[in-house]
């Protein structure tokens, strides 16, 4: 049993031992593959990585530094001040303030920054499904109601380290602490504290209304660096008879699933950002062959590449003054395409393509874009769709 994951453009280190790929693959692990999987623990996560194969930069990419330059105004803001809209006033309840309006979205902002360090705590991935299972329960009680009624006791904590404090004690069953799943209580605690500590640090160091500055450190490097991956990939992504490095990358660890999955088993492909688009190549040019039966785009501009006619497999007869849309590569039985509303890379599919369902993710972060995969109630939520599919 496989799940292969295509990651998006910047990725230059990516490893097993990598901070992101772990974050990433544990929560698929307890919050997705049981979605689709009778034995999640047995199944494979297969991460091609073409990152080698992408673009280089002449100047190591100096051009996006903005360091060291004179101001003409304040200072920039951090990416976590510009996701919590933090004032410097604020720095103690910044995270509460965000509670207050979604506790999901709170608990996945934890989970992001956690995973900027040099490695996030296993005892808070281990959490993680703990956490989530009581926010969906308490919203399931309180389906209309506001996040007070959902989480009554958020009216009484007065600061944030008493909100992750608190949140630890509500999230554990009455039973008790759940020490077999969570080891150490004291370690998922500590860890919070660690992440709050970064959050404070951040909004501290960040001037009041500079927010919006916040996302040019977010998006700045991705954006470029999302060019240069573009560029590079169309110059050297081959032919079906020749086919480009990060091409055979991608196909690699596509037909190493194949030959990991049995029969009656599912194949899945979860694809972000670019590698949405290079999946899509390989599916309807390179590789039509492959059988896929969920493939699930994340964040991803393959409904623009196909607007811009950017593909191998181009019908430039199918178009929307033609009254068409394109069909589902052949071997794909499933697509379901994700959509941050706060994500500026991320484009709908469903208007492009037949077959296709959109999903919109709503969480209006300005850390959108790069943290799906980071987030556990992202991975709660798809699981949802994918488990009554």
């Amino acid at each position: 049993m496989a799940v292969v994951y295509v990651h998006g453009v910047g990725n230059r280190f990516e490893s097993p031992s990598d901070a992101t790929g772990n974050t990433r693959d544990t929560l698929l692990r307890t919050l997705l593959l049981p979605a689709l999987f009778t034995r999640p623990d047995n199944v494979e996560i297969i991460s091609p990585y073409w990152g080698a194969d992408g673009a280089t930069f002449a100047w190591d990419l100096e051009s996006a530094n903005l360091t060291g330059i004179e101001r003409l105004g304040p200072d920039d803001a951090g990416w976590i001040s510009a996701a919590l809209g933090g004032d410097p006033a604020d720095v103690e309840t910044a995270l509460l303030a965000l509670a207050k309006i979604s506790l999901p979205d709170a608990v996945d902002l934890l989970y992001s920054v956690a995973d900027q360090g040099p490695g996030t705590s296993s005892a808070l991935l281990d959490f993680a499904p703990t956490v989530v299972k009581y926010c969906q329960r308490q919203i399931c009680l309180q389906p209309d109601g506001s996040q007070l009624d959902r989480f009554p006791w958020l009216a009484h904590v007065r600061n944030d380290r008493e909100l992750v404090r608190q949140l630890y004690a509500e999230s554990l069953p009455a039973d008790g602490p759940l020490l077999e799943q969570l080891g150490d209580g004291d370690d998922v605690q500590h860890a919070l504290a660690r992440v709050l500590g970064r959050i404070r640090r951040e909004l501290l160091a960040a001037p009041a209304g500079a927010a919006v500055s916040g996302a040019r450190r977010l998006f700045g490097r991705t954006v470029a660096t999302l060019f240069g991956d573009v560029a590079t990939y169309l110059e050297a992504r081959g032919t079906a008879e020749h086919p480009g490095p990060i091409v055979v990358d991608v196909i690699t660890g596509l037909e190493r699933a194949v030959r990991a999955t049995a029969p009656g088993e599912p194949l899945v492909v979860l694809a972000h950002s670019m590698g949405g688009n290079i999946v899509y190549d390989v599916l309807t040019h390179f590789r039509p062959d492959l059988r896929v039966d969920v493939l699930v785009t994340i964040g991803t501009q393959v409904a623009l590449f196909e607007e811009l006619k950017l593909f191998r497999h181009k019908r430039v007869d199918v178009t929307r003054a033609a009254g068409l849309r394109m069909p589902l590569p052949p071997g794909v039985r499933q697509w379901l395409n994700v959509v941050d509303v706060a994500d500026p890379l991320a484009y709908r599919a469903s208007v492009v393509f037949d077959g296709v369902t959109d999903y919109l993710y709503p969480s209006g972060a300005a850390w959108a874009h790069t943290a799906y995969l980071r987030q556990p109630n992202f991975h709660a939520r798809l699981a949802a769709r994918l488990a009554v599919r």
